[in-house]
């Protein structure tokens, strides 16, 4: 089925508006307003249909009550609404040469009440202000994306076609009004308390990017390079856009050097919003926003700044890309949003202004939101799917029509592998040594300016600049599905590159799928003889190829860490990386060990073998030499990857041998950190998350280790005396601190922690940027982890009498961490001790309590019997027999329906890829 274009009107009408001047009368104490649309006109040259007798003009209307329609300023027209098309046909049987048709007409102004209210159109609320503490402060705003633009005027609304619009709004004299085009005047109404502001024209516009707001505001003010930029706020709320402000002013000069295109207006604003569905609207040159997305107050921490710069960066990205230029459907809404994002984040970046955040990780950050995609991409369903279907399958049945809204154009995922699209040919442009992406994208803004076209047209512009074939790559892409696994193998010395679709725990061959190239570029790193290393843009359209690169010189593929593909390297091409370790940059680590760590999570793909988890702990160990230098982005992707690994080797095999690396690892990576002083003396957030996350992954790795163990135990006391050591504890270490110290607990250590359980000190927070319920949910976690018998049945017992207690069973957790026969086979004798009276308490109908244990006892049966309870036979076997008691002689408690969340399948294809390791580590 072909898409609907959204262009019915452009083409049905022999004449189209070449102008709109509104004037609008709007009393924010009444339902309704009043309007006037005078709307010029010209011949459309897009119109193919039969010349007519008279004169007709259909334009989109609704909820619009005409009073009165003349042509030419005295020819009556005959008005007829089509409600369902929601359009209105205007016509007189006269022959006339139409230039202006002038409307009047009543139109609805919505009351706003609550978060639920639909905010399109024209609409008003009421809000107190914290200066006088009166409630008859007044905001009036629209909000015309997609088709509400009818709502308040006659028009076409349609992408197609952009016309310049005059606004006249006279309205109440104490009132702001702004809208896109600058304010001309504002003159009183004789013997009235109104106004008449009337703005300039607007240059030619979408409809959907119009728009005005009125009512009781303040604002701050900038100068941008000559031109005044305001942010506007409810009144006694001007201090909390301060931030706001400075970004904008901050951000507006890095977009007009990317694109080497001057902000097309003469004017911007920021408007806050107490209510708004879609939570910010590009308006051209009049951006309005939720409140509590625009303002901050009091302390802000780094993650609210960096969500209100990327929000404001995204805006502001809008007002070339969507409103100088705009997509002509709106199918395209996918890359409209995907392209202002992935350039706001970029502008971040490029300003500079958070090049002395810790937490500011930008590239990591942009590789992990595309694991996340790529870990959704993968599945294929049993209905014979994919999760995620193609951007050109959506395209073709996404309801663009007069109903849609904002929300049901918009699919998160179709916007992230637009974002997807953009980096790889950014990409591109970058392997290729090239600076012009942003210059042509200004070239295709300069082209297409004041108006819509296709997102074909950029990269057919692009593609002036590029030796890959930019359409037929993007096209390539749009009508891909899922991702593919790229397979290097090195042999005889020769590096070849194979694709194939990646389907987890599966493969295109084994579900009889075509296996159809993609187009992929591979964004390969050598190593020159000089030492220094070099990236190549190479395409891969074909099944396979093999690179004219010795092996000792090949650094990886998707060295950018954008490349939307899995990169499944072989034994010896892995260990050529490990051995360059000092050559490889933190972008490349990360890509290559998330493309390891999904690989070895998809434990039961007919393409993993033991070599792949050889190869993996080799560029783990090759991290703690000399010749890598700590970037604790990396090394917390990387034991994070290796904790999932451990857990399953731990339950799911005999785990001594991969025990023992493990712990020679955690001993070269813990020296190699050191600083560990630093870590138990911060008096403040002086570490980077991402350091103090690996960190703790390392205390964990380390917890029977004296080591560990002792700065555990300093940390505990400086936790517990933060209020005379003013030492800082970070959430981040919070969890390996308890966790470590209740390990080598005594009784009394062991009180001291469950009295964190009972009743949290929250003086102890002082200094520590964790909650009171933080705190207690990692207490509870950590009950589980001692060591000593009498310890562990202590909090066994805990557990057994709170078991009716939300989230209890995370006192479990600790048995998740054990490997010894003797503590499993403890809480087993526990559970199946207790499982008995559990059970049929939880069924008790209409009581809290039973719903509570029965969510408690379907988390514990996961943990228990899905995890903890396998490999070993005497732990299957005793299993095995418990489930088969319980489900023959209890009522349905839901047991059965937790066993069947249970997957082992990946689990335990890990667990058997330690027989071919074990002589090897």
């Amino acid at each position: 089925m072909a898409p609907h274009t959204g262009a019915k009107l452009t083409l049905a009408n022999r004449y189209v508006p070449s102008h709109y001047h509104l004037k609008l009368e709007i009393n924010h104490t009444k339902p309704n307003f009043q309007g006037e649309a005078v709307i010029d006109l010209v011949s459309n040259t897009r119109y193919t249909g039969a010349s007519e007798d008279g004169f007709q003009l259909v334009l989109h209307a609704e909820k619009l009550i005409i009073t009165k329609a003349v042509v030419n300023g005295s020819v009556p027209l005959k008005v007829a609404y089509d409600r369902g098309a929601r359009e209105v046909k205007l016509s007189t049987t006269e022959a006339v040469d139409p230039k202006t048709v002038t409307l009047t007409y009543m139109g609805q102004l919505n009351q706003i009440n609550t978060f639920q209210d639909s905010t399109q159109g024209l609409f008003k609320t009421n809000y107190l202000d914290s200066i006088s503490g009166k409630s008859n402060n007044y905001i009036i705003a629209t909000h015309f994306q997609p088709h509400a633009a009818k709502l308040v005027f006659p028009l076409i609304e349609e992408l197609h076609i952009k016309t310049p619009i005059t606004l006249e709004v006279t309205t109440l004299g104490r009132f702001k009004v702004m809208s896109v085009a600058s304010l001309i005047s504002s003159t009183p109404v004789s013997m009235s308390e109104m106004n008449v502001f009337k703005f300039k024209p607007t240059p030619p516009i979408a409809p959907s990017v119009f728009g005005f707001v009125i009512g009781d505001f303040e604002f701050l003010e900038e100068s941008v390079r000559g031109k005044p930029v305001r942010v506007y706020t409810a009144i006694g709320e001007m201090s909390g856009a301060k931030l706001a402000i400075d970004y904008i002013a901050k951000f507006l000069p890095v977009i007009e050097d990317m694109f080497k295109v001057e902000y097309p207006l003469d004017k911007l604003d920021f408007v806050g919003l107490p209510f708004l569905n879609d939570g910010a609207m590009e308006n051209w040159g009049l951006v309005t926003v939720l409140n509590s997305q625009l303002q901050t107050t009091g302390d802000v921490s780094f993650s609210s700044r960096l969500g209100l710069q990327q929000l404001v960066a995204h805006e502001l990205v809008h007002q070339w890309m969507g409103d100088l230029v705009t997509f002509d459907n709106w199918n395209q809404l996918w890359f409209n949003e995907a392209f202002a994002t992935w350039m706001g984040n970029l502008v971040v970046k490029n300003s500079g202004i958070n090049k002395d955040e810790l937490d500011y990780t930008p590239v990591s950050q942009s590789i992990e939101s595309r694991e996340e995609l790529m870990q959704r991409d993968c599945f294929y369903g049993d209905k014979g799917e994919y999760e995620i279907q193609q951007l050109s399958l959506f395209m073709n049945n996404v309801n663009i029509g007069l109903n849609c809204l904002t929300t049901t154009l918009f699919d998160e995922s179709m916007y992230e592998k637009g974002m997807a699209l953009v980096a790889m040919i950014y990409g591109m442009f970058v392997a290729e040594g090239s600076t012009k992406f942003f210059e042509g994208c200004g070239k295709f803004l300069t082209k297409y300016k004041y108006q819509s076209t296709k997102v074909f047209e950029l990269w057919k512009t692009l593609n002036d600049d590029i030796s890959v074939d930019l359409p037929t790559f993007a096209h390539s892409w749009l009508n891909a599905t899922g991702l593919p696994r790229v397979q290097v193998t090195v042999k005889n010395g020769q590096v070849t590159i194979e694709q194939h679709r990646y389907i987890r725990g599966s493969n295109a061959q084994a579900l009889q799928l075509e296996d159809t190239p993609y187009h992929l570029p591979l964004y390969v790193k050598v190593l020159q003889e000089s030492g220094s290393t070099k990236l190549l843009n190479v395409l891969l359209s074909d099944r396979r190829m093999e690179l004219d690169i010795p092996m000792d010189q090949f650094l990886g593929i998707n060295s950018l860490g954008v490349g939307y593909y899995r990169s499944h390297y072989d034994y010896a091409s892995a260990i050529n990386i490990a051995k360059n370790i000092k050559h490889m940059d933190s972008v490349a680590l990360l890509t290559i060990l998330h493309d390891f760590g999904a690989l070895l999570e998809d434990g039961a793909n007919l393409e993993i073998n033991e070599d792949d988890l050889l190869a993996f702990l080799a560029l783990l160990d090759s991290m703690t030499s000399n010749d890598y230098v700590l970037d604790y982005d990396v090394v917390k992707i990387a034991l994070k990857y290796l904790d999932g690994v451990n857990d399953r080797m731990r339950h799911f095999s005999d785990y001594l041998k991969f025990g023992e690396w493990v712990s020679k690892f955690q001993k070269k990576m813990f020296d190699k950190m050191g600083d560990w002083d630093k870590l138990i003396s911060m008096t403040g957030p002086t570490m980077s998350s991402s350091e103090l996350q690996a960190r703790n992954s390392i205390l964990m790795l380390g917890i029977n280790t004296t080591e560990c163990q002792e700065i555990a135990k300093t940390m505990f006391k400086n936790f517990r005396q933060a209020a005379k050591t003013k030492k800082f504890t970070s959430r981040y270490v919070i969890a390996a601190t308890l966790n470590v110290y209740m390990a080598a607990a005594t009784p009394r250590e062991y009180k001291d922690v469950l009295e964190l359980v009972r009743n949290a000190d929250v003086s102890m927070l002082a200094h520590s940027d964790l909650t009171i319920g933080e705190l207690q949910t990692m207490a509870v976690s950590s009950l589980g982890f001692v060591s000593d018998p009498q310890l562990l049945h202590k909090t066994l017992n805990f557990v057994g009498t709170n078991i009716d207690s939300k989230l209890i069973e995370l006192g479990l957790l600790g048995f998740r961490y054990k490997s010894d026969l003797d503590s499993k086979l403890q809480l087993f004798k526990w559970y199946k001790v207790n499982y008995d009276k559990w059970a049929p308490k939880s069924l008790r109908p209409g009581s809290d309590w039973a719903a509570q244990l029965k969510v408690t006892l379907a988390n514990t049966n996961k943990l228990i019997l899905g995890t903890i309870m396998n490999h070993d036979p005497e732990l299957i076997r005793l299993r095995d027999e418990f489930i088969r008691d319980k489900l023959e002689k209890l009522p349905e408690h839901g047991l059965q329906a937790a066993l069947d969340e249970v997957d082992n399948t990946d689990n335990e294809a890990v667990g058997k890829l330690y027989a071919g390791i074990a002589n090897k580590l």
